[in-house]
């Protein structure tokens, strides 16, 4: 998807530099057309029709205005194919993880202060009981955030309704499909 939005803009970014190019000549085309106007005014060589209808043949590049919307209307095409639905009515990459023996856990190399806004988040949305990690619950131990993060994470995912997306948390979130629970610690499907 980042590949063909970068596509499109390098692409964007390519018209509107031959555009610009072509308005600069055209522009440099009709300040040397003027002065010539003005000097074969003096000399009466040129008519002014002459000069007029030279500067009528010089082709107008598309207004710089009409760019932008153009890139819009290619966007949107782009977001548009990236996020069709196939077969079964689910998106390409839910295909690979099928939402019922699946876990959502922190990702290992994610940073404690992410973690910490993960169990914030998690325990605070409606369906999600995070009793288990606090002291004495089953879940406590291990007593590492990335346990109680990992644990918290899940209860969310399926509270959410286990798509992909609710295993997100801005890219500290894993799903995975062997049972992360440990010792007493039962991770609920």
């Amino acid at each position: 998807m980042l590949g063909s939005i970068m596509t499109i803009y390098t692409f964007y970014l390519s018209v509107i530099h031959s555009h610009f190019t072509l308005y600069i000549e055209n522009l440099h085309s009709l300040t040397v057309q003027v002065e010539a106007l003005s000097i074969t005014h003096q000399s009466r060589f040129y008519t002014f029709t002459d000069q007029k209808q030279k500067m009528k043949s010089a082709k107008d590049p598309l207004p710089l205005a009409f760019l932008p919307l153009v890139f819009a209307l290619l966007l949107c095409f782009a977001v548009c194919v990236a996020s069709r639905k196939h077969g079964n009515g689910r998106n390409r990459d839910e295909k690979a993880i099928d939402g019922g023996n699946t876990w959502c856990i922190a990702k290992p190399s994610t940073e404690n202060f992410r973690l910490s806004s993960n169990i914030d988040y998690s325990c605070t949305q409606n369906g999600v009981n995070c009793k288990p990690i606090q002291p004495g619950g089953t879940c406590f131990r291990p007593d590492t955030i990335i346990s109680h993060a990992s644990y918290a994470m899940n209860l969310f995912y399926r509270a959410a309704g286990k798509n992909t997306w609710n295993c997100h948390f801005n890219g500290t979130g894993i799903i995975v499909a062997e049972n992360p629970s440990i010792g007493s610690c039962n991770y609920p499907l």
